[in-house]
């Protein structure tokens, strides 16, 4: 992927052939009326100003999106701006007809960029603006001008045309109520730009659009793009030179891996010899120890402080120690000799960049990889004097580690991994180092999970969980693999990820057997502590507050009495009590501020009708239906009362007058307005000492002032001004604050917790021993983790159960806000609980410990319905009745989720703007961190759905063996801002492929089998296996609608608003439930040779139908017909 302007150019004022430095305003404008004469550079404000007016927005409180450029006739603007604002003369000669204006650039702006940056940038400017010109002149000549509008939408897709006026809103290039005629226009310029100005930008910014050719062609009949193009060009401006995205392409450079010629230091010739040779003694010593990567960094910086005959021979040296590093690592890792090859190419660059400063990114890479190769070549062991001395010695002290060899390899290859994005590196060896460890990645996480998934499936078997169903055996199946995720990604499992994984997925624990299997713990304590054996070092087990939770929630979760209480008393009436006690805390001091005195919210009768509302609504549906339908409808009364009944009385043609036409514009220039700045000074002139004649005078003077201030022109700029930053803080604060404080709460938190983890897991692996360690280094370690066993635990606890929840803003309120009021009265008496076992190590020190466990004691509540939510779900009788969407990847989002932009959804939209403004940011000041990250963001996205697909889908019809010796799999997956399209590739029936869209239209989530592939090839028994798992497919990813080709069937079955005519229809889809029960059933009938039951697929047309012929012809997936209904 290729793109205009070479970063120097970006940052760096460049002298031109006569030697002048940038360019100023003046200048500038000159260059821009000489290339047209309509083109104007004006401040932002005026831009504001005259858009408003456009768009009849012209009072104050209207936000308009920052625009670089905005068109306008000649007539309108007379009205709105002056000529001494254009700099044109009082005679009015040079009003265009069509009048252009820019941006006006500050000073600090041209300072920072070249004369060539910023031609080139109001260039691009001045072009875009007139290929808008152009398209609003040709489509103006259209005779059918609805018709040729919508003609055109089809031809660029229904689908893409979507994510064009979604992308060009968030973009700040389209107004307000912008018609399919205006998104055209500015989705044609905007285009155009790009591909003339930024090529490589197009593919992430309109990733909807896959041909963009014939984009290009359709624009082309609108404008001439290249006579626009060389019209536009300023004098002085040259072509732009080609820069490469990073992260954009797999092809590797063509670098042969020698070192870069490197900045010498200024020594004399003894100096930096006797430091070289000191450097290459102590590379010595550490290569004779195997520390290989440091042996190499010194050679290279001894190499930089020598002469330049003796320069390439330690260069050389340096050759050496990295070739037999690969040597090892190709041991490691079991890669081939062109592989190796491959390394010897990319790690040059590295080393070189390693010696260029203190643990630099590139040094720590290439330390993760000797770590990969210790990690093969030692074996591991733990060393554990606490457990022999709790096993009376039958538990050894030091035990082999076997799983943990292939963990830890992953781990410091993902970590190497990670680490690229922040190294030195130059495209092509960026390109070549991510290829060589992608591939190392992959190949060492497919060891890893074929090493651990016998002892994980052999474990949870052992532990009871066992499916009873086809169902549930795929669904243990994905419990495995997320198991082995999460291996993957961490380098641990714990307790939580196992409930977490279990409780997610439809393998359900039955309801406990009695008390013995309260007393001996349920499976998933019985599969905690199996699992921390038989993974030994992979697993940690759940310390004994996490145990003890798990087996007391139990009693509430997974017998009739419990869930009894569960439902119908604590959830209810407690969630009530809660709720009435924060809004006391909340409504309670204001009203108290306010001279109300106390209020009381939370009483019994309170608490009773809030319980019992709460009570209906969550466990009776009829009531629920009742409740939501009545709150709709006093909700709509509201606003017929207070919005619509205000609303049709402005509307009045009196009160039009009155209050929109001229009349009320003079009456608020000439008389409110002054009236509001005098009201505070004949307010407080009387309070001051002023007699009446006084007050009235100065009264009259400040209002006669501030008439003629107000509508003078510096009136004016300052009222717009002020107005302005009124309106955009405010936008700011709701849009972007509020919004960016809650997610940097939750990140700031999920990162502290996960760092104590991997702090902790850090020290855990320090203190394991490796073969060829001394027996010294073993009784060490061993007294050490002893002492490390007590201080992690009690860590674990506080952070996680004591403190997190306690400082969490989210978590506090109003769980522990509430417990600290309960808690309160009994401070003192469990201070002095506490504080007697501990005297031992003083009164001071124990009632310190004892008062501060006191305070943050509140923080269990919080942790408490953070970790009892996730348990509820854990048993087969709480399970979903219906099928439902499930959560896809680590961002805990279904798929509707994934594509609908929201305050806490729509991360596949989110990263593509992340995107842009990375790439943007590329060009303006070289900065590639950003593109790189964005870009790895998406792939993971991408691994998800994937993942989700497979286990979900494939794996179904894989473990029924339905469809025989018939392999389906995932060839291909693409995203857009608003679409997710995969396609299926069967070897056994045809090269084709069946592509399957996920679109996001109007808030629903659309489903449709785009191409039907090797669809008419099946028989109708596979048909109907394949439909069936599609339905499951579809209710799992939370489908709202379908869209189906048209048959008499589905035309039937389809609302009458949902028939589109002769090409397909939409029909609703989240009204037909299907229940866990009949799923099963359906499955279990077709594995006992009997149909499948086709209650919720029969006339629903899930699959196109086929020809007479026995095929249905493809079609672009996303051209839709001009008679498609799209709901």
């Amino acid at each position: 992927m290729r793109l205009f302007r070479s970063r120097e150019e970006i940052r760096k004022p460049m002298m031109d052939a006569g030697g002048d430095c940038s360019i100023d305003v003046t200048e500038l404008e000159r260059i821009l009326r000489a290339t047209d004469p309509g083109a104007f550079l004006v401040p932002p404000r005026i831009l504001r100003r005259v858009i408003k007016s456009d768009l009849g927005l012209a009072r104050v409180g209207v936000h308009v999106p920052p625009r670089r450029l905005y068109v306008s006739t000649g007539n309108s603007l007379r009205g709105v701006v002056s000529g001494e604002e254009l700099g044109i003369d009082k005679s009015g000669v040079g009003w265009p007809s069509v009048a252009i204006l820019l941006e006006r650039p500050t000073t600090e702006d041209l300072a920072l960029s070249s004369r060539a940056a910023i031609l080139e940038d109001y260039w691009r400017l001045l072009f875009h603006a007139r290929v808008q010109v152009g398209m609003e002149c040709s489509l103006a000549r259209e005779r059918t001008f609805d018709n040729a509008i919508r003609k055109r939408i089809e031809r660029i897709g229904t689908i893409e045309f979507e994510e064009v006026r979604s992308i060009l809103r968030q973009e700040g290039l389209l107004l307000a109520l912008s018609d399919d005629r205006s998104v055209l226009i500015a989705f044609g310029a905007y285009f155009l730009e790009l591909q003339r100005f930024a090529p490589g930008l197009l593919a992430h910014t309109f990733p909807a659009i896959e041909d963009p050719t014939s984009v290009e062609t359709l624009l082309a009949e609108l404008v001439d793009v290249e006579a626009v193009y060389q019209a536009t060009r300023l004098e002085g401006a040259v072509d732009p030179v080609i820069e490469t995205i990073p992260g954009s392409s797999d092809e590797e450079g063509d670098d042969n891996g020698e070192f870069e010629p490197e900045p010498r230091d200024d020594w004399p010739i003894e100096t930096a010899t006797g430091v070289s040779r000191r450097l290459i003694d102590r590379a010595d010593a550490i290569a004779a120890q195997g520390n290989l990567v440091r042996a190499a960094i010194l050679r290279t910086e001894a190499a930089r402080r020598t002469t330049p005959e003796l320069a390439e021979s330690i260069r050389s040296g340096a050759r050496s120690e990295l070739d037999h590093l690969i040597r090892r690592l190709q041991r490691a890792l079991a890669f081939d000799e062109s592989e190796a090859e491959r390394w010897r190419r990319a790690l040059p660059s590295l080393l070189d960049r390693s010696a260029r400063g203190f643990w630099t990114p590139e040094a720590r890479l290439l330390y993760d990889l000797q770590k990969v190769c210790v990690d093969h070549e030692r074996e591991v062991y733990a060393t554990d004097l606490v457990g022999w001395i709790a096993s009376w010695g039958r538990r050894p002290i030091r035990r082999v580690q076997p799983y943990l060899r292939e963990v830890m390899i992953a781990n410091h290859l993902r970590s190497a991994s990670k680490r690229l994005a922040s190294t030195r590196l130059r495209g092509e060896d960026r390109t070549r180092m991510a290829a060589l460890l992608h591939a190392s990645v992959n190949r060492s996480e497919v060891v890893l999970r074929d090493r651990l998934r016998g002892p994980i499936d052999a474990t949870l078997t052992r532990t009871g969980f066992k499916p009873r169903n086809l169902p549930e055996r795929v669904a243990y199946r994905k419990l495995v693999e997320e198991l082995l995720d999460r291996i993957a990604s961490r380098g641990f499992l714990s307790l939580g990820d196992l409930r977490d994984a279990c409780s997610r997925g439809n393998l359900k624990m039955p309801d406990l057997s009695g008390p013995r299997e309260f007393l001996e713990g349920d499976r998933l304590l019985r599969a905690d502590e199996a699992l921390s054996k038989s993974l030994d070092g992979v697993y940690r087990q759940g310390e004994v507050y996490l145990r003890w939770l798990q087996r007391f929630s139990s009693l509430a979760f997974a017998t009739s009495i419990g869930r009894f209480l569960t439902s119908y008393v604590a959830m209810p009436y407690g969630g009530a009590f809660l709720i009435l006690e924060g809004l006391q805390h909340i409504i309670g001091p204001l009203v108290h501020l306010l001279g109300g005195g106390h209020i009381h919210i939370m009483n019994i009768p309170s608490l009773l009708i809030l319980g019992t509302v709460a009570l209906g609504v969550l466990d009776f549906p009829n009531f629920r239906q009742g409740f939501l339908l009545a709150i709709r409808v006093v909700g709509r009364g509201l606003r017929m009362v207070f919005f619509d009944s205000l609303a049709w009385v402005l509307r009045q043609p009196l009160l039009r007058f009155l209050f929109v036409g001229r009349f009320a514009s003079l009456v608020w220039r000439f008389l409110l307005k002054p009236a509001i700045v005098t009201a505070p000074v004949w307010v407080l002139a009387k309070p001051m000492g002023l007699g009446q004649q006084a007050v009235a005078l100065l009264s009259a003077t400040v209002f006669v002032t501030s008439i003629l201030v107000i509508n003078s022109r510096l009136g004016r700029d300052f009222e717009e001004i002020v107005a302005d930053e009124v309106v955009r803080t405010w936008k700011q604060l709701y849009r972007d604050i509020v919004p960016g404080i809650y997610r940097i709460i939750v990140r700031t938190f999920d990162t502290v917790l996960e760092t104590v983890d991997r702090f902790l897991y850090a020290v855990d692996e320090w203190l394991r021993f490796r073969s060829g360690q001394t027996k010294f280094m073993l009784a060490s370690k061993a007294l050490l983790g002893a002492g490390w066993f007590f201080v992690a635990y009690l860590v674990r606890i506080y952070v996680n159960l004591l403190i997190e929840p306690q400082v969490n803003p989210i978590k506090h309120f109003p769980v522990v806000t509430v417990s600290h009021k309960i808690i309160l009265p009994l401070s003192l008496t469990l201070t002095r609980i506490l504080a007697a076992p501990l005297m031992p190590l003083g009164k001071v020190v124990a009632n310190f410990i004892a008062g501060t466990t006191v305070v943050l004691l509140p923080g269990v509540f919080g942790f408490l319905v953070w970790e009892l939510k996730e348990n509820w779900r854990l048993y087969r009788a709480n399970r979903r009745e219906t099928l439902g969407p499930i959560a896809v990847g680590s961002h805990g989002e279904t798929i509707g989720r994934l594509l609908r932009p929201g305050f806490h959804s729509g991360t596949i939209p989110k990263l593509f703007t992340k995107l842009r403004k990375g790439e943007r940011r590329w060009l303006r000041e070289g900065r590639e961190k950003g593109v790189i990250k964005q870009i790895e963001a998406l792939h993971h996205v991408e691994e998800a759905l994937r993942q989700f697909i497979e286990r979900e889908f494939l794996a179904l019809l894989r473990e029924s063996r339905t469809l025989g010796s018939m392999e389906i799999e995932v060839s291909a997956l693409r995203l857009a801002t608003n679409r997710i399209s995969f396609e299926l590739s069967s070897r056994e029936e045809s090269t084709d492929v069946i592509r399957i869209e996920f679109v996001e239209q109007a808030g629903n989530l659309i489903a449709e089998v785009a191409e039907p592939g090797w669809l008419s090839d099946l028989s109708d028994v596979r048909r109907q296996t394949l439909t069936t798992a599609i339905v499951g497919l579809y209710k799992l990813s939370g489908i709202d609608r379908i869209r189906v080709q048209s048959s008499d069937q589905t035309a039937r079955n389809a609302p009458p608003n949902e028939r589109a005519g002769a090409q397909s229809v939409l029909i609703p889809f989240q009204r037909i439930t299907v229940s866990w029960k009949t799923w099963v059933e359906a499955w279990e009938k077709k594995l006992s040779s009997t149909s499948l039951d086709p209650n919720f697929t029969e006339g629903l047309g899930i699959l196109p139908p086929t020809t007479q012929a026995g095929k249905r012809p493809s079609r672009s997936p996303s051209r839709r017909t001009e008679n498609e209904h799209h709901g």
